[in-house]
This record gives structure tokens, sequence and C-alpha cells, in this order.
């Protein structure tokens, strides 16, 4: 694909010409592109047919038949059995299908490896089987289901079901395909469906909370691959979701091969690329926007295709996902034309695999992912010329290898490149201007940074040793390397008084030049040890250190399962696990930034005292206090994080299943900022390892499963979640404040005590889906502040009204003509966002002395659109 840069007639969209003259994207450097990721596929794959490298693992089918034998010797289909296969070994997902009126099941492209099929329904015992899935093959493996026998004496039962299948660490939620492609969300990429999750937070701003603590200080990984911005750890790095087959939560991920979050982690498994060719397309018809009845343009643009099948029969398969994407989203509260914000880009990534063997498989990755965010912040208190545009550009190249060993032993290797260039700027030179009814003036900050990611991992999966039970171990290595440089340059900031006079004036020391590097490796060891039916445990060990953090950090994990009766419909989890972040780039290069200088204002503009200016220093705690560092390139510290979780499920029916959790989670060595007047009158913005955080919630949560035909999930979650609020990456991420207040221990944003949210999806008649949501939870908190915009009272004590929001998606598939498209679907339908048009605000006039001071504006609405789709 050529990227051309046009000039187009004013009021025209000017396709995929999205970033800024300072990171411009050349046709050259397309073409240098293309060549190099052909000559990587073709060396990677010499490197594979040698020897164990590095992968995707290839996939085969699972099908069989669920029966019952009759006293009298007949043998009859069993339907609605619940059959689940749950991996073995890394990287293996989950899946659940349900078998017909024929007792049939079937579950595709699954990864060749070792898993274990749990087969369950009401009235009959359960069933645990080992089975081995090989590439390429259909492995059938048929279900006969016995019937429960009531008998008024003791008697010697069968065994209970392997409890252990159910896992020691589970996801808080898994997203299949078909969930990800039907929740009625505004946008369908992974991230925006991410909330469904208890214990998930989006806030105004769109950042992503989990237990807690903002998606920077969590993990997000693609096929086991780091996939986050390496300067800010945000979730940047976008896949279309046509290419996903599942996406994993995990609150609590105590298994001993993850690491460098203190957060939550998301996991997401990219289909495999297909045996056959086929294709799908999704989101084809843009949405038209009106005002005062007459159109103005398209206000959404979003189509995705995904194809893919044999490039060799047998040898190597490709899979493409692409994803062009431009979106308005307009803000209640501003007039139009300037109440739209404006998202531009695309998404795609191309995958390569290589069956070299039944035992070998190797995969290539290809990732794209240019974006702009015009006026990103753009609210009914911020106007569009104080607004800052985000953008990104970059690619990474993923490859893995996966073995399997005449032994039985897997051993899987991984390597990753990523090269990330982004920006931020304000639109003009003029003065940002913080008054009390918003903001005026331009944004003031304008910065680059220019980032590299190196990721190597090597996993192996030693075969089930036998040992006072069954031990399923693993041990790995895995080495990251991260670097960046920019710049970073600001103009002055204006606090006003209610009548327009200036108060204080902040400004800023020349141009800054920033850069940063760290290297970090960890090995780990894992024993998942299987006592007996009704008892497991997952034992782990992991060693990380870095260059900028602590060289020596030991994290021990313990998880472990029990069945509290034979059927295993009640079952208790638990766990406890120390983890460690990865030290964050942009406190590395803090020293680097532009330094403040605050000045205090009389109301004609003078100077009331001589200006303060705040030299950039970092510090770290230690027995003797925190003393100040000569440089902060070596900060010597980890964020660190002790999380433990308990749960207990009870299954009621082969429909009905609850559980109830717990959570804990305390955080420290978190890097804060603080700005400090010494004595002599000299300032200091001090960045330390002194920060903090904790969560707790419990969760109720209740799923209703009928098969095909019903899917419901609800949850209640109580929670509280406080800590320091001047973490690196609440003062940068996404966009610098203007002003840094003294750091304080308070709720944080993602504080919201209480929490009921839902998502299904049902059949109808006449061959109708329903796909209902809903999130009804406390309001967002947020502070007050005075002239200076220092807090007034305890910060995030105030809170928004209740929020509540009633969404859904109904559509039908419809066969095209046999001589069309054989076995292709049309579908098409209608969603609704925020369909009971509850006007949730989205800002708040916080500052006390402004006029309008406690009054809320910003207020959502009722979004409403149409479904074209086609699929195979």
């Amino acid at each position: 694909m050529l990227i051309q840069k046009r000039r187009l007639p004013e009021g025209n969209i000017q396709l995929f010409s999205i970033l800024p003259n300072s990171l411009p994207l050349r046709i050259g450097t397309l073409k240098w592109f293309r060549h190099l990721a052909v000559a990587a596929a073709m060396i990677f794959a010499c490197v594979c047919a040698a020897g164990p490298a590095t992968a995707q693992v290839a996939t085969g089918t699972l099908s069989g038949t669920a029966t019952t034998t009759t006293p009298q010797g007949q043998s009859l289909p069993v339907g609605g059995v619940v059959v689940k296969l749950t991996g073995n070994a890394p990287g293996l997902p989950s899946q659940t299908a349900y078998t017909d009126e024929k007792g049939h099941y079937e579950i595709q492209d699954l990864p060749a490896g070792a898993y274990t099929l749990d087969a369950t329904i009401e009235g009959f015992k359960p069933v645990t089987l080992k089975v081995n899935i090989t590439a390429g093959q259909e492995t059938v493996q048929d279900l006969q289901m016995q019937l429960i026998e009531i008998r008024q004496k003791v008697e010697v039962r069968e065994a209970a079901p392997v409890v252990s299948t159910k896992g020691t660490v589970p996801p808080t939620q898994t997203l299949q395909t078909k969930q990800l492609l039907t929740l009625p969300v505004i946008q369908q990429e992974f991230k925006q469906e991410l909330p469904v999750t208890p214990g998930v937070l989006q806030i105004q701003t769109g950042k992503i909370y989990i237990k807690g603590v903002p998606e920077s200080q969590s993990m997000l990984l693609v096929d086991s691959m780091q996939a986050v911005d390496p300067v800010t750890g945000a979730y940047a790095i976008d896949v279309p979701i046509d290419a996903i087959q599942s996406v994993d939560v995990f609150k609590a991920p105590f298994g001993a091969q993850y690491g460098g979050f203190v957060g939550g982690m998301t996991s997401v498994q990219l289909k495999p690329p297909p045996y056959s060719w086929g294709w799908t397309m999704h989101d084809m018809n843009p949405s038209i926007r009106g005002k005062a009845g007459h159109l103005v343009g398209f206000s959404r643009a979003t189509p995705r295709i995904y194809f893919g099948g044999p490039l060799l029969k047998n040898k190597v398969n490709f899979a493409e996902s692409f994803l062009y994407e431009m979106r308005k989203p307009d803000v209640r509260g501003l007039a139009w034309p300037n109440d739209e914000r404006k998202i531009q880009g695309y998404n795609s990534i191309s995958q390569f695999q290589f069956l070299l063997s039944p035992q070998h498989v190797a995969s290539l990755h290809v990732n794209l992912f240019p974006r702009r965010y015009q006026w990103a912040n753009l609210n009914a208190l911020i106007p569009r010329p104080a607004t800052a545009d985000l953008g990104q550009k970059g690619f990474s190249i993923d490859g893995s290898d996966t073995y399997q060993f005449k032994s039985g032993g897997i051993l899987r290797t991984i390597f990753n490149y990523t090269r990330m260039d982004t920006y931020g700027h304000g639109h003009g030179p003029e003065a940002m201007l913080l008054t009390p009814t918003g903001i005026g003036g331009n944004y003031f900050n304008t910065w680059l940074r220019n980032s590299h990611q190196e990721e190597g991992q090597a996993i192996y999966t030693f075969p089930t040793r036998q040992w006072a039970g069954n031990h399923e171990l693993l041990t790995g290595v895995d080495v990251i390397h991260r670097d960046f440089t920019g710049s970073s340059e600001s103009h002055p900031v204006l606090m006003l008084r209610s009548d327009g006079t200036p108060a204080e004036r902040i400004d800023f020391s020349g141009p800054a030049h920033l850069s940063a590097n760290d290297t970090g490796a960890a090995a780990f060891g894992q024993d998942h040890w299987i006592f007996n039916n009704r008892l497991a445990a997952t034992i782990g060990l992991r060693y990380f250190g870095e260059t900028n953090g602590n060289a020596v950090n030991i994290a021990p994990r313990l998880a472990v399962v029990y069945a509290l009766d034979q059927s295993a419909k009640t079952v208790l989890q638990a766990g406890i696990g120390m983890f460690y972040d990865r030290t964050p780039l942009l406190a590395s290069s803090f020293a680097d930034n532009p330094m403040r200088i605050l000045t205090p204002l009389d109301l004609t503009g003078s100077p009331l005292a001589p200006p303060v200016t705040y030299l950039n220093e970092c510090s770290r705690m230690s027995s003797s206090g925190t003393p100040v560092l000569t440089d902060c390139s070596d900060l010597g510290s980890s964020p660190r994080n002790v999380t433990w979780r308990a749960q207990i499920s009870h299954r009621f029916s082969s429909k009905v299943s609850a559980k109830v959790s717990t959570l804990y989670s305390n955080t420290s060595r978190l890097f804060v900022i603080n700005p400090i007047v010494q004595p002599n009158g000299t300032g200091v913005l001090l960045l330390a390892n002194r920060g903090a955080s904790r969560y707790h919630e419990y969760e109720f949560t209740v799923d209703y499963r009928a098969g095909e035909n019903a899917d419901l999930s609800m949850s209640y979650v109580r929670s509280n979640s406080r800590g320091d609020l001047n973490t690196t990456d609440n003062i940068f991420v996404p966009l610098e404040v203007p002003v840094i207040r003294p750091d304080m221990y308070a709720n944080l944003p993602s504080d919201i005590p209480n929490r009921l949210s839902g998502f299904g999806l049902f059949k109808l008649p006449w061959g109708i889906t329903l796909s209902p949501s809903v999130d009804l939870h406390s309001g967002f908190p947020y502070s007050n502040v005075d002239v200076l915009h220092n807090y007034v009272g305890e910060p995030n004590t105030e809170r928004y009204p209740i929020y509540f929001s009633l969404n859904w998606r109904v559509y039908k598939d419809l066969p095209l003509p046999f001589h069309l498209h054989p076995g292709h679907k049309f579908r098409f339908g209608i969603y609704s966002i925020d369909t009971t048009g509850r006007q949730n605000p989205t800002a708040v006039y916080n500052n006390i002395t402004s006029p309008l001071f406690g009054q809320f504006t910003g207020l959502e609405k009722r979004i409403n659109g149409i479904v074209i789709e086609f699929s195979q």
C-alpha cells in the first residue's frame, strides 16, 4: 500500500495524510519497510526450518458426539452438554462449545498442543479427558455420558473430575470472537470492550483502569508479547478485532511467566490464519451527520476487512486484517462546527504461519498502527484552540516458534521488535489561560518521542511428571530492551481571576532534549501440582532485574484450587503473589524536562514576589532518608505490588453458575512528582519512589448460559481505590498537565464504590440476535480548586451524578445467493448507545471562584446506527 500526500479542496477529507510535518511518512521509507518485511519473513522461515526457533501454534479441529446408553443398551445422543477445553501450556486458549440436538460438537482453529476436556450437564456424571490437538488434522473425541444413580446405601463412586482444569489463576473475563464482534460499543475495538469486565473502568478522559490503577501500570500481551507504548506503558498498539480469537482480562495473574506490571493484565490471542481462503467485511456503511435539517458530512467511517488462506498448501498460511478509522465524535456544550474531535488512522496486521512439521510450527506478524487525534482533549470547558493534537506512527514485527519434542516437552521461543513515534502539540503560540470558567489560549506543551523496544522470550513446558500426584512444570527467560529520544518545549501558562486579571504565571526554560533506555531480564519457574482430583496448586517464582531499577527483584506466587464436593459444583480458588513493574522511561528522563518558573502577580499583572524556579531532581528512599540522586537514569527502584484474591464459585445447573470473590492489591515504590519550596526560597520539583496505591474489591457475578440461544453475565462490584495522585502517568500521560499541585494520597480517579454491569447475547425468533449491555455505577470523583488551581479540601471527594448507560445491538444474518458468494452471509442490524438518553455529564465547573461553580456540563447523548456486514 502506498500512502501519498495530496492537496485536496478545502473541506474534503485527506485520507492517510494523518501525520504532522514533524513526523513525515515517506514513500521511500515504506518501500524500504516492505522489502525489510519480505526479507525478514524469508530469513525467519529458513531459521525455523533448521530447527527449534520461535511461533503461534498451528491449528487443528476437535469434534465428537456425546451419547448415553439406556439400560436396554440403546445409544442416544445428548444435547446441551457444555464442552470446555482448557490449554495445558502457556499460550493455549480456553474454548467452550455446546452439543446440538444430535449430540455433536466442534471446536475449530485450536492451536496444536495438549488440552484438558471437561464435559458437564445436569443429571449426568462429569467427564474429564486429556486430548492432544495436531496441526492440520481433525481430532475426534466422542463423549460417553453416564446418568447419575441415586442410591440409599454407601458405595464407591466414580472419580470426580480433575478440578485443576478450572485453573488456579482464571481470568476475570474472557471475550471470545462472537462477543467481540457483537458487543454494543461506539467503536468495535478490543480496548473499548474491556470495561464490560468487572473491575475494569474507563473514565471520562478515555483512560482504562484495571484493579484501580491506569493502563500504563498494567500490561497488554498480544500472543504473549508485550504490546504497550515503550515510553508510557499505555495500551497504544491496537489490533483489529477480526484478527482476535479471544481476550482474557486478569486482575490477578499468578502465573510465574507474567511480569512487568503492578496492575492487571490483558492477554490477546490472535486467530491463526485459516487453512482455506475466505474473507469477511464489517462496518461497511459510513455514518452521515446532519445539523439543522442539513447534511454536513460524515461522522464516522470504520470499514474492516479480513481475508486469508494458504499460500502454499499445508506449508504456509496467510491472513490480513485491516481497519480504516475516521471518526468525528461531537461534544455536547459546544457550538457546531467547533464541537467535533477527529480521529483518523488505520491498523493492519499481516500474519504468516509456517507449518514445518506436525511437531514444529512458526509464525511471523507485521503490525502497522498510525493514528492521529485532532483536538484530543476537547470538552465543554476546553474549546478547540486550547486543545492538543496527538498522533503516533509505528510498526511491530514479531515471530514465534513452537516445537514439541518426542518426550512431550514443548519449547516456545518468541521475538519482537517495535518502533513507535509519538507527538503532541497545541494550536498556536499564545499563552494557555486557566480561568474559573474553563481553559483558553493555546495548549502549552509540544513534545516528540521516538521509541524502540526489543523482546526475546523462551518457555519450556516439561512433560507431565508423576510424584505424589501430577506435576506440570515450566521454566523460561524473558529479556526486553526499551529506549527513546525526544524533545519537550513549553510556552507560558496564565492563571486568571474571575474578573480576568492574572493571578500567577508559569514560564518554562528553553527546549529540552530527552532520552532514556532500560534493559530488563527475567527468569521464572512454575509447578502446577495436581494432588488429586479435587486439589491442585500452582507454585511459582520469578526473578526480575533492570538497569534503571532494582537489579534483583524476587516475586513468589502461589495459587490453589479445591473442589468442596465430589461433583466439583462448588470450587474454591485463592492466590497471592508479588509483582514488579518496569521503571517508567518518563521517570528516567525526568531531570531533562524544561524547568518551571512560577511568578505570583497582582491585579495589574506585576510580580508580587520574586519568581521561583523549580529544579527537576530525583531521589530514592533509603534507610537514611531520601537523598537526591546525581542522575535520574539510574533510579535503583522498581514499583512493587502484592495482590491476594479468593473466589468461591458454584454451579447450580448446566445453565446457571455464580461466583463471589474478594481481592486486595497494595502497590508501593511508585514514582511521584512533588513541588517543594525550600527555606532559602528556591524550588525543587522532586521525583521520588515514595508513591503508593491500594485497591480492595468484592465481586458477585451470575452467569446464565443456555447453549447458543442465550448467554448473560451480570456483576456487582463494591470497591475502594486510593493512592498518590502525582504519579508520572497522571502528570505526563496522555498530556502533560499545566499545573503540578502538591502530591496527596486520596481517592483515585477510578474510585467507584458501587457498580452493576452486565452483557449478553440472545437468539430471538425469526433468526434475530440481540446483544445488550448495561452499566450503572457511582459518579466519577473530582476535586474542587481555587484560583491558583490548588485543591480545596480533600481531593476527589466530590462526585459526578450516578452514571447509567443502556446499550444494545440487534441484527439478522441472511445467506447470500449461492451464485454470488457461496457460504457467505449478509448481516443487517441496528444499534443504540445510551438508549435511555440519560445525560451523563463529562465536565464540571470545579473552581470555587466561578459564577457557575458546582454545575455539570458536557452531557452525553444517545447514539444510533446501522449494522451492515459480510461474513463467511
